[in-house]
């Protein structure tokens, strides 16, 4: 599993992807960051952990660098890695 990896968030986008319990496809955001090819699914609690970093409005998101990393955790009893966010933290 990669480590942390600090990113800047380029733009957010809205798909409709089909999830899994879901009748048919549901509308989701979808965080790309500069240099990378693949988004990143923004889920309810890494939306509100890059808010608490960069504000609510997650146009003023645009540009501005965060850290993301996995975190395993059981989910229905099942093993499963979770991606989060913290504070770019300061160079020394």
């Amino acid at each position: 599993m990669p480590g942390p990896v600090t990113v800047t968030i380029d733009k957010l986008e809205s798909e409709l992807l089909n999830k899994p319990g879901e009748r048919g496809p549901v509308k989701t955001w979808i965080i790309f960051c500069r240099g990378k090819k693949k988004g990143i699914i923004l889920s309810k609690f890494l939306a509100k952990q890059i808010a608490n970093m960069l504000g609510d409005d997650s146009d003023q998101w645009i540009g501005k660098q965060i850290t993301i990393y996995p975190e395993p955790m059981k989910v229905a009893g099942r093993e499963v890695v979770a991606l989060r966010a913290r504070a770019v933290e300061p160079q020394s």
